[in-house]
């Protein structure tokens, strides 16, 4: 809705995929990526916040200066 009402473009879904280490193999993609005031966004919602994740985001700012926004629903 906020796509169509012009107040985000770009909307993509569980776009994009961070490789975080290779060997072993781990990757992190948020549920939503967008572009609000010239800005990309990074939105990721979760039921639980697990330490798994905790430490996926971390890393995700750490390496790549990415923040994710979290929503626990």
């Amino acid at each position: 809705m906020q796509e169509r009402a012009g107040l985000i473009s770009q909307l993509r879904f569980q776009e994009p995929i961070w490789k975080l280490s290779a060997k072993p193999l781990i990757t992190y993609k948020p549920d939503f990526w967008y572009i609000k005031d010239g800005q990309e966004v990074f939105e990721d919602s979760k039921g639980i916040l697990t330490r798994e994740t905790r430490v996926k985001l971390a890393w995700l700012t750490e390496k790549f200066g990415v923040v994710v926004k979290l929503f626990q629903a």
